[in-house]
């Protein structure tokens, strides 16, 4: 039994230990979601209308969503069935009540040729009231239009390029640099940073000289040269802070968010030209990720939850969810192992103390047999033989048998009960002693015929 008992807390002790390696608190299984088109693929007429489906789902309970849907706008025009439309790109929001919802997208040809429509970002919460967790997006789909007619339409433009278009001038105090830029519909001029900086950079931070495109600018950074800020004014007087990204040559707007008495400046993620390992376009879009700066120059990657900045935990990227959800797999497997190990190890020790007992059992009675019958003098039932020879030479056997102390069970029987028994074996003799009995026997019979005789001689007398 100790035995068993050691076993058993060794197998405790090897479960605990296996859970300990395997389980981590930071470990994140989000739940999945997914934004489908109804097709893969369209075919329209040009000065036609058609629908698009856009299907959002949830595998769980569906809350909040956003979803960003990127269409071409040189070739067909956006008619109905989102919220708001800005700038060729569809805004699907709102609150689901299931867990999916359905779009019907409607637009009007205007060219031929292959037009596309593509999720451009998509953010879907939970259902739990509050919460900032998000379902798990894996794929951003993209749908291809087949327009027939003439095109018309404008080359696709890779997401990666901006072209830079210069303006004419316009009338503004700031300092500023020429010619004027257009971005978004907007005239804009580059701030001479040598001559202004945005009070929003509280840091000490540096010029560094720079292109935007063929305008010689001076970038204002940090002493780590990871962050490259730029301000633009509008004809309105208006300045705001854009980064710009070196590897990609495109400006991104910025924005500011108070902390306490921390001051962040935050932008696109892709304004860094050095992203982490693991940071794809999908956990981008999947998390929210931003790229800022703080008041002391410190930059980093954050989330944007609940209007504050999280620091970015590379431990929630799809890629680690995925080998989250190996490890704990193996743990289920050696769970599994070891609780099997465990039913082996207790069967085991059951059957061998079963069988410990049998022998243990076995060997009390045989001891017990020798006790009771090794010596017949102790045994108080013990049988008394005695073997006599008749003194008349006959060759029987007279065998006494007293049985002593068959006492009775009853209160009433107190005496003892002795009895004698005698029993006489016949024919337990060699064939020769039985030829002589006969022999004898005829002899025997012979005086008491000649006795018989005189008897009958005497009564006729």
């Amino acid at each position: 039994m100790k035995n068993l008992l050691n076993k058993i807390v060794l197998i405790i002790a090897a479960f605990c230990l296996t859970v300990t390696l395997f389980y981590n608190p930071a470990d994140v299984y989000a739940a999945s979601g997914s934004v489908t088109f109804g097709s893969e693929s369209y075919e329209a007429e040009n000065n036609s209308q058609f629908q698009i489906g856009v299907y959002l789902k949830a595998d769980s309970g569906m809350g909040s969503y956003h979803v960003e849907l990127e269409y071409d706008n040189s070739r067909m025009d956006y008619v109905s069935g989102a919220e708001s439309e800005a700038n060729g790109v569809i805004t699907m929001e709102g609150i689901a009540v299931s867990n999916e919802v359905k779009y019907m997208l409607s637009f009007k040809t205007k060219s031929g040729g292959d037009a596309y429509v593509k999720i451009k970002n998509a953010i879907i919460y939970t259902s739990t009231a509050g919460s900032t967790e998000k379902l798990e997006i894996a794929q951003l789909p993209e749908a291809a239009i087949k327009i027939s007619g003439e095109d018309t339409g404008s080359p696709r433009q890779e997401e990666q390029t901006q072209q830079i278009q210069y303006t004419g001038p316009f009338e503004t105090d700031v300092p500023h640099i020429e010619p004027a830029i257009k971005m978004n519909n907007t005239e804009y001029y580059v701030v001479d940073s040598n001559q202004s900086v945005s009070e929003e950079i509280g840091w000490s931070y540096k010029l560094v000289p720079g292109k935007l495109g063929n305008l010689d600018v001076m970038f204002i950074s940090n002493e780590e040269n990871d962050i490259f800020l730029l301000g633009l004014v509008n004809a309105n007087g208006e300045t705001s802070l854009y980064s710009y990204s070196n590897s990609k040559k495109q400006l991104f707007d910025c924005k500011s968010l108070q902390m306490g008495s921390t001051t962040y400046i935050y932008t696109s993620p892709y304004a860094s030209d050095n992203l982490p390992k693991g940071m794809t376009d999908r956990v981008i879009s999947h998390n929210g990720i931003v790229y800022a700066v703080k008041n002391d120059g410190e930059t980093g990657f954050y989330t944007v939850e609940s209007g504050k900045l999280k620091i970015w935990n590379s431990q929630k990227t799809p890629e680690n969810t995925k080998i989250t959800i190996i490890k704990k797999a193996t743990l289920g497997v050696v769970l599994i192992l070891v609780i099997l190990a465990a039913l082996y190890f207790v069967i085991k020790e059951i059957k061998a103390v079963k069988k410990r007992r049998g022998l243990d059992f076995d060997d009390d009675d045989d001891d017990e047999d020798e006790l009771e019958y090794d010596d017949d003098d102790d045994d108080p039932y013990a049988a008394e033989f005695e073997i006599t020879d008749d003194d008349s030479d006959e060759d029987d056997f007279r065998v006494n048998v007293n049985f002593d102390d068959f006492k009775s069970n009853t209160d009433d029987e107190k005496d003892e009960d002795k009895f004698e028994r005698e029993i006489d074996f016949k024919g337990f003799i060699s064939d020769d002693d039985k030829d002589q009995d006969d022999l004898e026997s005829d002899d025997d019979e012979e005086p008491e015929d000649s006795t018989a005789e005189d008897d009958t001689t005497e009564d006729n007398d």
